[in-house]
Order: C-alpha cells, then sequence, then structure tokens
C-alpha cells in the first residue's frame, strides 16, 4: 500500500500535527516548534530550507486518485484493483498502550485519514509487544517517538538502511 510516493505524501498531508502537539502538550502547546526534520534546528546539520507539510485532506485526496485509489464502490473506503484483486485501503495503526495520550492520538490520526477515505484500524500494545513488532517490521503504522540530545548525533541506527536490515531501530524503514 505504501509503495507510492503519491501515498506516502498523502499520508503526510493528513497527519494532523499541530492537533497533536496541542493534544500531548496541552496548555504548553505555543511553546512548541513544530519540528520538519529528525534534527533540531539548534543543531548545525539543520536544514532551514525545509517547509512543514501542512494539513490538506484535498491536497491528500488528489494524490491518492493519482496513484489509482478511489472509492468505487461509496462504502466511504478507498479502494485499488491489485494483482487483479480488489483492496480496500485499510490499515492497522500500533502505538502504545503506557498512556491515554498514545491513544488520543493514534485516534485523531485515524479521524483525519477517514477523511480521505482511509480505514484505520487501532491496535494497543503493550511496550514490550510494540518494541518486538517494530523491530520485526511486523506492522503497517506505527505511531512512536525519539528523544535527542544536545550533543552530536549519530543517526546510522535510527536512519541508515542497514539499521532496518538487521533489526536495529530503523523501524520505518528509511533510506534513499
Amino acid at each position: 500500500l505504501f509503495t507510492d510516493k503519491n501515498v506516502r505524501r498523502a499520508f503526510a498531508h493528513l497527519s494532523p500535527v499541530d492537533d497533536l502537539i496541542k493534544l500531548v502538550y496541552k496548555g504548553y502547546a505555543s511553546y512548541c516548534k513544530r519540528m520538519v526534520a529528525n534534527v533540531s534546528p539548534l543543531k548545525p546539520g539543520f536544514n532551514s530550507s525545509l517547509k512543514a507539510i501542512e494539513l490538506d485532506v484535498e491536497k491528500a485526496a488528489d494524490l491518492l486518485n493519482d496513484a489509482g485509489w478511489n472509492d468505487t464502490d461509496s462504502d466511504g473506503v478507498l479502494d485499488k484493483i491489485i494483482d487483479g484483486k480488489k483492496v480496500q485501503f485499510k490499515v492497522d495503526l500500533a502505538y502504545m498502550n503506557t498512556s491515554t495520550d498514545w491513544k488520543d492520538m493514534a485516534s485523531l490520526l485515524a479521524e483525519s485519514f477517514a477523511k480521505a477515505g482511509i480505514k484505520i484500524e487501532l491496535i494497543p500494545m503493550d511496550l514490550r509487544v510494540f518494541l518486538e513488532s517494530m523491530r520485526n517490521h511486523d506492522f503497517d503504522l506505527m505511531l512512536g517517538s525519539w528523544g535527542g540530545t544536545p550533543f552530536p548525533e549519530d543517526f546510522t541506527q535510527l536512519w541508515h538502511t542497514s539499521s532496518w536490515l538487521n533489526n536495529g531501530s530503523n523501524y520505518s524503514g528509511f533510506g534513499d
């Protein structure tokens, strides 16, 4: 479902980042800066030319349409013929059951994605099961976070392709 870059870009346009920030940081949300990269703007490796991808359901719908996803049976869920079979755009979203904030964030995402015809099933997991699923790449979508330090970063563990192949912490499978 995620091999087309238009689909991945549509997911970015469907992510209500500002609402997620308000939910997580509550009264402190106005003090929080929206991150647009995995590098802090305070560090020398930050690319200041990057711009945030804005929430835009129409743009996401256009991108999904360009990728061949349509609601051909008017059931509210996008579908597409893949390898001769009609496939609905239904995915699982794994999140940790350690805090109601995780559930609330997952629910916000599912609500936003539904506006474009993507059905998300919320899958709460115990931390140990969540981490095992991530390491084994056994998930459709996951909701997680990484913390940073003020010290120089070695992004190999999180972002290098070898860290995906060797069950490292590159859970997203990022690579170029």
